[in-house]
């Protein structure tokens, strides 16, 4: 099949990010990298919420239930960090 072949594809419309969303993927990146949160809250969830960890725990729902009672934010709204045990065993 030559490229000519290939059937269209979707035009891709891409927008600017909103303040709230790079609010967002600030905070992450920050759980993700900060060595103090790696060492504390290793082994779980985190939910980062402007530079602070507003929930966290070992069961994803859990943590998010008490997030958005935190925030007043929908669970589905918020950032969720998995902060990586290197010692955990990994199942494959």
């Amino acid at each position: 099949m030559s490229i000519s072949e290939l059937p269209a594809r979707p035009v891709v419309q891409v927008r600017p990010l909103t303040a709230e969303q790079r609010q967002q993927l600030e905070d992450t990146h920050w759980a993700s990298h900060d060595p103090e949160i790696q060492v504390k809250y290793m082994g779980q969830f985190v939910v980062p919420f402007h530079r602070q960890v507003v929930a966290h725990g070992t069961n994803l729902a859990a943590v998010l239930d008490e997030a958005a009672r935190v925030t007043g934010r929908k669970p589905e709204e918020l950032p969720v960090c998995g902060i990586d045990d290197p010692l955990q065993e990994v199942v494959s």
